[in-house]
């Protein structure tokens, strides 16, 4: 109950006693007027006796009112214990279904180490796997045996040479994403740290890719590979040398991409040994 509620319950009692003082009196002396004209009762003894219910009235009246202030306040005294009890009671509560909670909490992780520690080198092992793949791509997108920088033997057996380099670094591409399969099914049972490092590194090999499709270099060579029986021999080596440094650069790009994972890994590891013990 509100401090306004409670001053208006008083000023309604206050009010009520007024109204019943005022119907006293007036009771009283109405009835005092008829026994004065019935009878040879003095006016002063009417008046004495008057007095003395008047002040019986009013002594109860302020009786009453001391009462109810004190039933009043004894009541706000108790209301504001028992708020206070519960809401005190309702603190530790919470504070223990927190810290509960809490424990639970540590209880699970604690659990879940042993797995994560196994995702780990679980991660460490399809990372070496993948590193293999790229470095399957340093002879692909570099000058080899197949061909010379300035000169080539036959114009179309180094026409069809270069192509089948192109489309292994097509396919090295296209199963990009049941690789990303594969490392997602394990750093999701890692942390969440470790997720965004691999969705973002996905991520850019991909957006290369797209890029690579739509680079000047690849275009440009697939535009003077188009009809082999109209290459020009200095033509075609200049386009080819163009084309392998841009494959080549990028077969740099994706070995420095996936560094920033390699990195992670040792330092889960060291955080993960350390919380089992």
């Amino acid at each position: 109950m509100t401090d306004k509620q409670i001053k208006y319950n008083q000023l309604k009692n206050n009010e009520k006693d007024i109204v019943i003082f005022i119907i006293i009196a007036f009771a009283f002396g109405y009835i005092s007027y008829l026994v004065l004209l019935a009878s040879t009762t003095d006016l002063k003894d009417i008046y004495a006796g008057a007095c003395s219910v008047a002040g019986g009235v009013i002594g109860g009246i302020i009786t009453l009112q001391g009462v109810k202030r004190t039933i009043v306040a004894q009541r706000e005294i108790t209301l504001e214990g028992v708020e206070r009890t519960i809401t005190a009671q309702r603190e530790i509560t919470l504070e223990g279904v927190k810290a509960t909670i809490e424990a639970q909490k540590e209880q699970e992780m604690l659990k879940l180490i042993p797995q994560r520690l196994i995702a780990l080198h679980g991660l460490t092992k399809e990372i070496e796997q993948f590193n293999e793949k790229v470095t399957e791509l340093t002879w692909i997108t570099s000058h080899d045996e197949g061909f010379e920088e300035d000169k080539i033997g036959d114009l179309k057996a180094s026409i069809k040479y270069m192509n089948e380099k192109i489309e292994k670094v097509i396919d090295f591409f296209e199963g990009l994403n049941d690789t990303e399969y594969r490392f997602i099914g394990i750093v999701s049972k890692i942390d969440i740290d470790i997720y965004k490092t691999v969705k973002i590194a996905f991520d850019r090999l991909k957006q290369e890719y797209v890029w690579l499709l739509a680079s000047s270099e690849l275009q440009d060579y697939y535009a003077i590979v188009f009809f082999p029986e109209k290459v020009i021999e200095e033509t075609f080596i200049e386009s080819r040398n163009q084309l392998i440094k841009k494959l080549n650069s990028l077969r740099v790009w994706i070995e420095n991409n996936f560094k920033e994972l390699e990195l992670v890994i040792p330092e889960k590891l060291n955080q993960y040994e350390k919380e089992m013990l």
